[in-house]
């Protein structure tokens, strides 16, 4: 329920703008909704018949699978973004081993990797810890930029 009342048909949601929501609540008060009086009327788009019956009738399997689907399709993005923002900077500094760039791509990186997990977090300690940590990852490659150019 918590997930789905975000969603633009939310079935925990009865409402008499949906068909089978109007025939459910005519089958459930009857001849009784005479004696109930609504002071305002609200327009809206109001479904026309059963051919917008569509969700409500799925099994809990099918929801479970469909549900499953698109949050594994989730994870794999994220899996590829993160992938993404921890090798790309590596890459960048292994490649071009100088102070200047591995401080640059960490500043780059983790200013792009904080506001992209602003959009997506809710809250703020969210976004300041795992920034801090993605921060903390390119720092010990920083470390090992610097240790590999005094070597040299």
């Amino acid at each position: 329920m918590e997930k789905s009342h975000l969603l633009q048909d939310d079935p925990f949601h009865v409402s008499g703008t949906r068909f089978e929501d109007r025939k459910f609540l005519d089958h459930l008060i009857g001849d009784r909704g005479s004696r109930i009086r609504t002071t305002v009327l609200v327009p809206g788009p109001w479904d026309s018949g059963e051919s917008s019956v569509a969700t409500r009738n799925d099994t809990r399997p099918e929801n479970y699978r469909r549900s499953w689907t698109r949050g594994f399709y989730e994870r794999v993005g994220v899996a590829a973004i993160s992938g993404a923002f921890l090798i790309a900077p590596m890459w960048l500094m292994v490649l071009h081993n100088t102070l200047f760039t591995a401080l640059g791509s960490t500043t780059g990186f983790v200013t792009v990797f904080g506001l992209t997990a602003a959009v997506f977090l809710r809250s703020p300690t969210e976004v300041m810890a795992c920034t801090a940590a993605y921060a903390a990852v390119l720092v010990v490659f920083v470390g090992l930029t610097i240790e590999s150019a005094d070597q040299n």
